[in-house]
C-alpha cells in the first residue's frame, strides 16, 4: 500500500494512502445491490412460504400428481406418443405442459413430497429472469439488478413460489426476446429456438401462446439479416394459426372485441382497478411505465410489445373488470421487469445508480407490505381466503383450510401406520372443477405411486380432467373387501357437503354398505364445519364392538 511521509513533533511520520478509482467504487456498488436484492428476495419469499405453510390451494398439486401418474405407469416412448396425439387437444395447460408436469412428477417419483410443483415454479421463473438480463446482455456482476427488479414486484415474487404456475406465461416471450435481439446475425440458432420456443408456449400458462407479437414486432422494429427474420415472420405466422385454431383462453374469445359503447367508462374502470384492489404493487408499476417511456433504444419494439400485452387486458377488462386478477396481468409484469433491466443496460452509470436506488425504495415498499401482510392470521373461513399477496381471485385459488387440516389429520394417521380408505373421489363437491380441494393429489405426492396404491383406498367411477392418479374403480370395491385380512391396520373418513352431487352422494353411500356386510363400524364426528362435515370410523372384525 502507498505510504505517503509528514512531520509531526519534529519527526518524520509514515502513514497509509487509500486510493478509491473508479473500479473500486464500482466493485463496491455492484456488490452492495447483489446483497440488498438477494437479501429483500430471499426474506420476501421466505416470509411468504413461511406464513403460508401447508396451508396451499389445491390447484398447487394438481400437476405434479399428474406428472408423477404419468411417469410411474407409462414409458418414455407411451409419452411421447400422448403428447405428440394431444399438443392441441389438452383441456388444462397445468395438466398438460412438460415443465409443470413431467418435471415435478418426476421428481416425486424419486424423492415424494407435496412441494414440488413450487419448487419447479420458482426455477422456471428464475430460468426467465436470467432469460431477460441475456436479451440486453447484462453481465453477471450487475445481475443485483435483477435481483431488486423482481423483489420489487409483490406478485412476480408471490408467483414464484406458488405451484400453479401462472407466471411460466412470459418464459416463451424472454426466449422469444433472446432470439430476436441477441441472434439476429446467427439463423441456426435462430431456427432452433425458434422451433423450441413454439413448442414451449403450448406447455406453459396460455398468455404464453402470445409470443407470435414478438416475432411479429421484430420483422418491423428490430434489425437482422433477410434470413432470420424470414424465420421470425414464418415462426410468428406459424403461432398465430395455431392460436387461432386451437384457442384455449375462454375469457378472450368472450371478449366484446367491436363493441365500442361505454369504452370510455370502462377504462377508467380499469385504471382504478390496477391499483384499488391492484394486481402488484404501486411502485412497481409506475417504474414499469416510466422505463419504458424512457428507453431509447429498440423503443418502439419495447413499447410495442408492453402495450399490446396492457391492450389484452384492457380488452378483458371490456368484458367484466373484475376478470383482471394479478395472475392475468403477469405477463404485463413480464413486460414491465424486461423493460426496466432494459433501461438500466442502456443508462450512464450516474442514471444507473438513480434506477437502482428506485428499485431499493420500491423493494422496502414491497417488504413493508409482506410484512404487514404477515402479521395478520388467515381468516380461516370455510370458503378460504388467498394464500399470497397478489393472488387474489373473485372465483379460485382460495386456501380450503377445514380440507388441509384434514389432510393433515391423514398424514398423521399414516405416520402412526395406519392405512386409510376413504369415502371421498373426484366426485365430491370440494373437489369441484373451479377450485378443488386436492387432497388425493396431496396424499399421493406425499407418498408416492407405490406407497399410495398400497396404503390409500378411495372409491369412484369420475376422472376430474382424466387426472391419471390411482383411484379405485367402483367395480373394484367388493374383490378390494375381500382381501383385507387385518381391518385394525384401517381408518376411515366419509367426507360430505351440503353441495355434493348426486352420483358423489351414491358412490359413497354405495361404498358403506359394502364395508358393513363385512365389518362392524365405530364412528366419531371429527369436524363439523359450516357446509362440510368429516366422519372418521375404524373397522372391526364382526362381533367386537357395538357400531354407533
Amino acid at each position: 500500500m502507498p505510504r505517503c511521509g509528514r512531520r509531526r513533533n519534529g519527526a518524520l511520520v509514515f502513514a497509509p494512502v487509500v486510493r478509491l478509482d473508479h473500479r473500486t467504487v464500482t466493485w463496491h456498488g455492484r456488490t452492495v445491490t447483489l446483497a440488498l436484492g438477494l437479501g429483500s428476495v430471499a426474506v420476501s419469499l421466505g416470509i411468504r412460504v413461511y406464513h403460508r405453510g401447508p396451508y396451499i390451494p389445491g390447484w398447487d398439486v394438481l400437476g405434479g400428481a399428474q406428472g408423477l401418474a404419468l411417469v410411474s405407469t407409462r414409458s418414455v416412448s407411451d409419452l411421447a406418443r400422448l403428447y405428440w396425439a394431444t399438443e392441441y387437444t389438452w383441456t388444462l395447460w397445468n395438466l398438460h405442459g412438460a415443465p409443470v408436469v413431467l418435471l415435478p412428477g418426476a421428481l416425486a417419483a424419486l424423492w415424494p413430497w407435496e412441494y414440488w410443483n413450487h419448487v419447479v415454479s420458482l426455477l422456471l421463473v428464475l430460468t426467465t429472469i436470467a432469460l431477460v438480463g441475456t436479451v440486453v446482455a447484462l453481465p453477471v456482476r450487475e445481475s443485483g439488478v435483477l435481483l431488486l427488479a423482481w423483489g420489487a414486484s409483490s406478485a412476480l415474487l408471490s408467483w414464484s413460489v406458488a405451484g400453479f404456475s401462472y407466471a411460466t406465461g412470459f418464459l416463451p416471450h424472454a426466449l422469444a426476446l433472446v432470439i430476436v435481439l441477441r441472434l439476429s446475425r446467427r439463423p441456426v440458432w435462430t431456427a432452433i429456438l425458434c422451433g423450441l420456443t413454439q413448442v414451449l408456449s403450448w406447455h406453459v400458462q396460455d398468455l404464453g401462446q402470445t409470443v407470435f407479437v414478438v416475432f411479429f414486432a421484430a420483422v418491423v422494429l428490430v434489425e437482422g439479416s433477410w434470413t432470420t427474420r424470414l424465420m421470425w415472420l414464418v415462426t410468428g405466422a406459424w403461432q398465430l394459426w395455431m392460436t387461432l385454431l386451437h384457442p384455449t383462453q375462454v375469457r378472450f374469445r368472450d371478449v366484446p372485441w367491436l363493441e365500442m359503447e361505454g369504452t370510455g367508462e370502462r377504462l377508467l374502470a380499469l385504471g382504478k382497478h390496477l391499483f384499488t384492489p391492484g394486481v402488484d404493487l404501486p411502485a412497481f408499476l409506475i417504474l414499469s411505465l416510466a422505463s419504458a417511456v424512457l428507453l431509447r433504444r429498440n423503443r418502439w419494439f419495447w413499447r410495442s410489445l408492453f402495450a399490446i400485452q396492457l391492450g389484452l387486458v384492457a380488452a378483458l377488462a371490456m368484458k367484466n373488470v373484475e376478470w383482471v386478477w394479478p395472475r392475468r396481468f403477469l405477463t404485463v409484469t413480464g413486460y414491465g421487469f424486461a423493460v426496466i433491466i432494459a433501461l438500466y443496460a442502456e443508462f450512464a452509470p450516474q442514471a444507473r445508480r438513480a434506477l437502482v436506488a428506485l428499485l431499493i425504495l420500491a423493494n422496502v415498499w414491497q417488504l413493508a407490505a409482506t410484512v404487514s401482510w404477515s402479521m395478520k392470521p388467515f381468516e380461516r373461513s370455510e370458503w378460504g381466503v388467498s394464500p399470497l399477496p397478489e393472488t387474489r381471485s373473485t372465483v379460485d385459488y382460495f386456501i380450503p383450510f377445514v380440507m388441509v387440516d384434514w389432510y393433515l389429520e391423514l398424514r398423521r394417521d399414516l405416520a402412526a401406520g395406519k392405512k386409510l380408505f376413504l369415502l371421498y373421489n373426484h366426485s365430491s363437491y370440494r373437489e369441484n372443477g373451479t377450485d378443488p380441494a386436492g387432497i388425493l393429489e396431496r396424499l399421493y405426492l406425499a407418498l408416492g405411486h407405490q406407497e399410495f396404491v398400497r396404503s390409500v383406498a378411495a372409491f369412484g367411477d369420475e376422472r376430474r380432467w382424466d387426472l391419471n392418479i390411482p383411484i379405485r374403480r367402483m367395480s373394484e370395491l367388493s374383490p378390494f373387501l375381500d382381501q383385507i385380512r387385518e381391518p385394525g391396520d384401517w381408518v376411515g373418513y366419509r367426507v360430505t357437503h351440503l353441495m355434493d352431487p348426486e352420483r358423489f352422494r351414491t358412490e359413497i353411500e354405495t361404498t358403506r354398505l359394502a364395508i358393513e356386510q363385512r365389518f362392524e363400524l365405530d364412528w366419531t364426528t371429527w369436524r363439523d364445519a359450516e357446509r362440510t362435515r368429516i366422519e372418521r370410523f375404524l373397522l372391526r372384525n364382526p362381533g367386537r364392538v357395538t357400531a354407533r
